[in-house]
């Protein structure tokens, strides 16, 4: 990691992986600007040279690396599926022939 970011500059594209006891996420951004002490800002919070955020719980990733690009993959996936439930969730209305279409993909797994 450090080699990717040791390179940064101003307006490169990184992948902001935040992490927590809820879960992790990741963020596709730009480099903000790099301070003259060499931290990295990126989406307001500072990152430090080996790419690590002061306040810990985050690290920038490079987005060309496969096993980041995997990750992201990943991640995108389960949000869709998340988004998806949270909107049958929501809905409160369905047609009989929704349901019907509904109950053959559920009985498929």
């Amino acid at each position: 990691m450090s080699d990717f970011v040791k390179n940064l500059k101003p307006g490169d594209a990184v992948i902001r992986w935040s992490w927590n006891w809820t879960g992790s996420a990741y963020f596709e951004t730009k480099v903000s600007h790099i301070t003259p002490k060499g931290f990295i800002n990126v989406d307001g919070f500072l990152f430090k040279p080996d790419g690590h955020c002061r306040g810990g719980g985050q690290a920038l990733l490079d987005p060309k690396d496969l096993e980041t690009q995997e990750r992201l993959e990943k991640y995108r996936q389960k949000n869709f599926v998340n988004s998806i439930l949270r909107k049958m969730q929501a809905c409160r209305s369905l047609s009989y022939e929704q349901a019907i279409k509904i109950s053959e993909i559920l009985q498929e797994e």
